[in-house]
């Protein structure tokens, strides 16, 4: 076979040319089989990644459910061991705790509580006496939000609960109503107190023991 300027190639030259063709045809082929086998691997993985991130949210969605179950048995437990306890190691949590507490050695008539957060309280309690009667008084004291400011939320906080509630309720001071007006000294910081001492008296149907009127009571 003879092409321009004399140029000479024979059939056997043309066979080998054609053959390497064919053998980079085949290897380009490969190369986009095996390019496209790992692209498919790659989504695979991303698929694999993207369920395993579900799974793992689903476990964790299971887990944080348990622990709230855990929580809630503990606390349902917990309780359960506190109603166990005898009155004078009985914690009442809320608002009415000192309430609650007074109870244990008095015969509470009516209880105010300042506010919700801290403040004073005043109850108007009957004191069982030797002679098997009754004196009617006054307990008052302070409460607080907090266990470093407040009796009753220091001992919650107390582990293992070993309170005698008993002896608490006796250490508040205790104002008979017939020694109230010469004991109980009624200024200004107090007229929360006075406020507390006629509201509760009047619904009680009982006289106010102290005769003197507080400029804020209330």
């Amino acid at each position: 076979m003879t092409f321009g300027a004399g140029e000479t190639v024979s059939w056997e030259q043309v066979s080998k040319l054609n053959n390497k063709i064919k053998e980079l045809e085949q290897l380009v082929h490969d190369r986009d089989k095996t390019i496209e086998a790992v692209r498919k691997t790659y989504l695979d993985q991303l698929d694999y990644v993207a369920s395993l991130e579900r799974k793992s949210a689903e476990y964790e969605n299971a887990l944080a459910g348990l622990s709230n179950q855990i929580i809630a048995k503990d606390d349902a437990i917990k309780g359960y061991q506190e109603q166990l306890l005898p009155p004078e190691q009985r914690i009442y949590r809320g608002t009415k705790s000192y309430e609650h507490i007074l109870g244990l050695v008095y015969k509470v008539h009516y209880f105010e509580q300042q506010d919700d957060y801290q403040g004073e309280w005043l109850a108007i309690v009957k004191k069982p006496l030797p002679d098997d009667t009754w004196e009617m008084g006054i307990v008052r004291d302070w409460f607080g939000s907090c266990s470093g400011c407040d009796q009753l939320e220091a001992l919650i906080d107390e582990e293992p609960k070993e309170w005698d509630l008993i002896q608490i309720a006796k250490k508040w001071e205790y104002t008979s109503f017939e020694d109230a007006p010469a004991k109980l000294k009624w200024d200004s910081n107090s007229s929360w107190c006075l406020g507390a001492l006629k509201r509760g008296c009047e619904k009680i149907g009982r006289e106010c023991p102290i005769k003197e009127s507080a400029d804020e009571a209330g």
